[in-house]
Formats: structure tokens, C-alpha cells, sequence
């Protein structure tokens, strides 16, 4: 059973949680930690990362702050594209510069590896242990061999919690912090490492790995429309195309590669450009909502879609790179531009919200 409290609903029970706190422990008086420090390290982060701390997110990301001081193990639970991997990131970044501790992070996606590959295997000739992706970051971490005891270590598992692979890690996320190998070593969880799970939903997982973990639940509402488009133009504005992408969003360039300063303006104006479709009441926006209600053969969410939309949108910019840069006596005009960016947005949403649907829709 899985109970959604809204924001007027969580004051009630913020109320009632209080009255009850107050009966318990009379006399005295309940002071909140000042976190102003550290919310302005998060805003200061985002800003660098060209991201919009929006209200809901923020709380988010300072719920996951508090489940991981007093949690060795930690579920982040939401759709794909409600901020969780963001959250983290920018978490982990705010804490290093607030305590000045090195933070590292290790993302393991465990659908992609066998359970072998994952936690290592034992020859049952030889009796020769072989470590797994796991079992290496963890055996990596005890050696301490590059001082990684002072460092502060995160091991994020980005997929389904299955019982296959997860029933292995339940004496590592409960007191005992024991991970037992089947060759009968046991290595013990350092108190500088958290075992973090990003999930979609917690529907395979079984009670015994739930009731040992922290949660943290991230809905769609977390990250907003409005987030999402200001994070892509704001990125494709000051962020060189490269030709590798991730995720739809543009990848900047090694400090040892030269960017034209020409490439960035014409990114600026194109995005300048998008700015007037690409927002809340936007052409976009209503696109999007006008294709929810077509029949998909993909499962249609809002990311995916859109993550196709802006990699469609890069090569609509690159192409106007391209062009100026093989014709420098008669570069692309502004009207030339807008004419041509307006034409390629509206191929770009067809092909990206209903690629996946019926010809006649």
C-alpha cells in the first residue's frame, strides 16, 4: 500500500506529529537544524549545473540529506525524469564544498550484469575467488589504499530492485553492515559508504530489503515543465554542441578542444528562438498534451519524449553551424534562422511525441 500525502495534507500531519512530540517530551522546545548554509551550497550548485531549484525538488533533495545521516541504505523512488539522479548529484556536490569531504559516487546499473558479474564468482575448481563490479568498488573502499577512509563514497544501484540480485545485499543494509562472499570472507560496509537504490516503482522488491532502507519519494510534480525547458536552453546557450550526447542535452567540450566563439552565438540565437514555443503555455506544452492522448506503441512518458524533441532540436542547431561555417561570405540570416528553426521544431515534435503511434494519428 502506498499513501501520497499533498502539501496541505503533510501540514496536518506536520501538526499532529508536533502536538504528539510536545505530550512525550513537555518542557521541551523543538529548534529545526539550520540548513541556510547548506540550501545556499544547493542553490549555488544548481546555478552551475544551469538548473532551477524549484520548491518541491529542494525539499526533496533536503529529505535525502536527512534519510542519509541516519540510513546506510537509501531508496529514491519516482518516474523516470521526477529529479532523483539530480538530486543526488547536486547533494553529493553541496556536501563536499559544506564539510569539505571528497565525495565519489559509483552508479551500477544491476539489470545490465548477471548477478555473477555483479557480486564475483568462486571457481569450483580452484577454489579461486573472483570479485564483481560491486565487490571490487567495496574491497577498493576497506583497502583505503589511496585514502578513500576520508573520502565520502556513494554506490547507486539504477534499475529494478529485484529479489535475483538484491536478497545478496540485505545483511549489508541492515546493522550488521556484513557482506558475506561464498567463499566464506566477509567484508564489512565502512561508515563513510551509503548503499543508495534509484527505482521506478518498488513493486519486485520484497518486504525485507524495503523495511531496511530509508525512502524518499519523488513524484512527477517534482520537477515541473518550466524546469525542464529553462535546464535545456540554458544549456544549449552556454554549452558547446559536441558530438557525443547524453540524455538529449548538450556535452562540453575537453579543456583541450577548441570552440569557436561563433558556435556558441549561434546556439544562443537558436535557442533565443525556441524560447517562445519551448515554455509553460507554449506550442510544445500543448503538443505534449494533445499527444498523451494518442495511442502509442512505446509507453509514452514525458522524459523519453522530450529527451527525443531536444536531441532533434541539437541537430537542428548544428545544422545551422554547419551551414554558416561552409558559406562565410553569406552566413544564415536572423529571418533565415527563425524561419528555418520554426520549421524544423515543428518535424522535431512530430517525430519525437508520435513516432511511436498509429500513421493516421
Amino acid at each position: 500500500m502506498v499513501i501520497i500525502f499533498c502539501h496541505s495534507c503533510w501540514l496536518i500531519v506536520s501538526s499532529v506529529l508536533s502536538s504528539l512530540v510536545a505530550d512525550v517530551f513537555p518542557g521541551v522546545e523543538y529548534v529545526p537544524v539550520d540548513l541556510d548554509k547548506f540550501k545556499e551550497e544547493i542553490i549555488n550548485v544548481c546555478g552551475e549545473r544551469r538548473l532551477v531549484e524549484g520548491e518541491l525538488w529542494m525539499e526533496k533533495v533536503l529529505q535525502l540529506y536527512q534519510i542519509q545521516n541516519i540510513h546506510h541504505g537509501l531508496m529514491m523512488v519516482g518516474p523516470s525524469g521526477s529529479g532523483k539522479s539530480m538530486a543526488w548529484q547536486v547533494l553529493l556536490s553541496a556536501l563536499e564544498r559544506v564539510q569539505g569531504v571528497e565525495g565519489i559516487s559509483y552508479v551500477i546499473d544491476p539489470k545490465a550484469v548477471s548477478k555473477d558479474s555483479l557480486y564475483g564468482t568462486l571457481d569450483q575448481t580452484t577454489r579461486e575467488w573472483t570479485d564483481g563490479l560491486f565487490t571490487h568498488i567495496l574491497r577498493k573502499i576497506i583497502d583505503n589504499v589511496r585514502g578513500e577512509s576520508s573520502k565520502r563514497h556513494w554506490i547507486i544501484f539504477d534499475g529494478d530492485v529485484d529479489p535475483e540480485w538484491v536478497e545478496n545485499l540485505n545483511s549489508v543494509l541492515d546493522d550488521n553492515r556484513l557482506l558475506t562472499l561464498p567463499n566464506g570472507e566477509r567484508l564489512s560496509l565502512p561508515g563513510n559508504v551509503r548503499i543508495m537504490f534509484e527505482v521506478e516503482t518498488l513493486k519486485y522488491a520484497t518486504l525485507a530489503t524495503v523495511s531496511r532502507c530509508g525512502m524518499v519519494w519523488f513524484s512527477e510534480e517534482v520537477v515541473s515543465m518550466p524546469m525542464i525547458y529553462s535546464n535545456y536552453l540554458e544549456t544549449l546557450k552556454n554549452v558547446a554542441l559536441d558530438d557525443n550526447e547524453e540524455d538529449g542535452m548538450p556535452k562540453a567540450h575537453h579543456d583541450n578542444e577548441e570552440v569557436s566563439p561563433n558556435h556558441l552565438i549561434t546556439q544562443a540565437a537558436v535557442a533565443n528562438i525556441l524560447a517562445s514555443h519551448v515554455n509553460e503555455d507554449g506550442f510544445v506544452t500543448k503538443v505534449l498534451e494533445h499527444a498523451e492522448t494518442l495511442e502509442h506503441i512505446m509507453d509514452f512518458t514525458r522524459m523519453r519524449v522530450l529527451n527525443t524533441l531536444f536531441s532533434l532540436l541539437n541537430k537542428t542547431a548544428r545544422n545551422v553551424i554547419e551551414y554558416n561555417a561552409h558559406h562565410t561570405d553569406f552566413p544564415m540570416s536572423k529571418e533565415h534562422m527563425e524561419a528555418y528553426v520554426v520549421k524544423r521544431l515543428v518535424v522535431s515534435v512530430i517525430w519525437s511525441f508520435s513516432g511511436d503511434a498509429k500513421l493516421e494519428s
